[in-house]
Formats: C-alpha cells, structure tokens, sequence
C-alpha cells in the first residue's frame, strides 16, 4: 500500500481513537517504507490519546524540527502545553495558527478557552466571537451545499420519460 493510503487510514484510525490499531499500522508503515515526517505527528497524537503528554510533546517538537509546518502540529502542541499547565506557550501557538490561517475556527475556540483560564476576558471575548462568526459562516456554507444538491436532477435515474425532449 501506499504511504498516502497507510497516512489515511492512521488518520481515521486516530480520529476514531482506535489506538491499538493506529499504533500497529504506524509501526507497519515504518517497517514498509522507513520513517516518515509525518510518523512523529502521527505518533504525538497516540502518546497524547494515551495521557503520555510529555512523550507526545517530544514527538511533535521532533515533528516540527525536522521541518514540518503543518497547522494541525501547532494545534496538537498547543493543546498538550495547555494540558501541562504551560498557557503562555500553547497561545503562542494557538495565534500562530491564527495567524496563518484566521479560518482555522478551532484555533479561535482554544484561544478564547486559554484567554479565559489567564484572565484575559476582552481577548476571551474577541477569540469567542470570531470562533462563532466563523462557525455561522461554515453552517451557512453546509445549508447552501444541501440546497444546491436538492435542486439538481438526479442523475442516477436516468432522463425522465415524462419529458418532451
């Protein structure tokens, strides 16, 4: 298989929290195809899933030493500095991602978690209030998308025997 496929399949494995699996394809794929960048990510995720939250900040550093630059990496190590009780470098990070993509809604949500855990409220506020715009713009998208589909012929039956074409 394919390192993509192996990558895909770590990723829903991880998603769904299957650890034991993800584990086991992961070390599968390093024995396939030798380590790759993304095995660190991938192998910061499980520690983290599994509470090992100083291995998994290993991992990630390792990760992003060796060049990764990958927005879910800041978010991960955001997110296990803000559960070592380290919130002033977990909001380095979680503006970082902010700051390369001002979308990135869960970013916002951590910010405004982080904020709120300092003191700092009118930063809470502001983090809060784009994290929920954009969410409304995501919903509005998602509502479009479904009309847009509950308006196009169904192709699958085939041309309608009732039309005069």
């Amino acid at each position: 298989a394919s390192i993509q496929v192996f990558q895909k399949l770590l990723d829903l494995l991880v998603e769904s929290g299957d650890v034991a699996a993800a584990r086991s394809e992961l070390n599968h794929l390093i024995a396939l195809h030798g380590r790759q960048p993304d095995c660190s990510l991938t192998e910061a995720e499980l520690y983290r899933l599994e509470g090992r939250s100083q291995e998994a900040l290993k991992s990630i550093e390792q990760y992003l030493e060796d060049g990764g630059k990958s927005l879910r990496a800041l978010m991960i190590r955001g997110l296990l500095r803000l559960e070592l009780d380290d919130a002033e470098q977990a909001l380095k990070d979680f503006e970082e991602v902010t700051q390369r993509d001002p979308t990135y809604e869960s970013a916002h949500f951590k910010l405004a978690e982080t904020y709120r855990r300092l003191g700092r409220l009118e930063l809470a506020r502001r983090h809060q209030a784009e994290y929920e715009r954009i969410q409304g713009i995501r919903f509005e998208a998602e509502e479009l998308k479904k009309l847009q589909r509950s308006r196009l012929p169904n192709l699958q039956d085939g041309p309608n025997p009732h039309s005069e074409n």
